[in-house]
């Protein structure tokens, strides 16, 4: 069941049942806060981002994802563009719900793996990003069709994500659930 806006969100299902949230990353802390209490640890946010550290400090683990896939118009078929993962109190619906909409998904077992896996995904579009412009505005398709472009998004990807594990703590598997 849908909720509108501005209203509390979980109060429209039934407890313990999951609460699919497909936002951007501005209003993860929103809806978190317009959940009810009780319900905030059903909450199962199928975007892209390291939905931890959008929320207050000691939150309630909820259900997380690192998305490949799209959906180019509303009713259209998911479009796959590689695995995706999940993880969380309900990562079993969110895979079983992904999969029977033709979409590859996996459960991750561990809060630190889900966290290193958004991490390489947001530096991977940021570095695909600056690839893209420092070669005069190319698009995806042509970086993965020029080996060259190919070599320096590896390895920015490789030289950043070290310190992108490091100032998460992910590297250690810290604040694991």
């Amino acid at each position: 069941m849908a909720t509108s806006r501005g209203a509390a969100i979980g109060t429209n299902s039934p407890p313990a049942s999951p609460i699919l949230v497909c936002t951007g990353a501005e209003a993860v802390r929103d809806v978190y806060e317009r959940t009810v209490l009780e319900r905030r640890q059903d909450l199962v946010f199928l975007q892209n981002g390291i939905v931890r550290t959008m929320l207050p400090p000691g939150a309630p683990s909820v259900t997380s994802s690192v998305i490949y896939f799209s959906v180019l118009e509303r009713g259209g078929p998911a479009k796959g563009g590689g695995c995706t993962f999940v993880h969380g109190r309900f990562a079993p619906f969110l895979t079983k719900l992904l999969q029977a909409g033709g979409v590859e998904c996996k459960e991750v077992p561990r809060l630190h793996i889900i966290e290193a896996l958004a991490a390489e995904k947001l530096l991977w579009a940021s570095c695909m990003w600056m690839v893209c412009h420092a070669h005069e505005g190319i698009n995806v398709g042509q970086v993965h069709d020029t080996p060259s472009c190919q070599k320096t998004l590896r390895e920015l990807v490789a030289e950043l994500l070290p310190i992108a594990a490091r100032s998460l703590s992910l590297a250690d598997g810290e604040g694991d659930t």
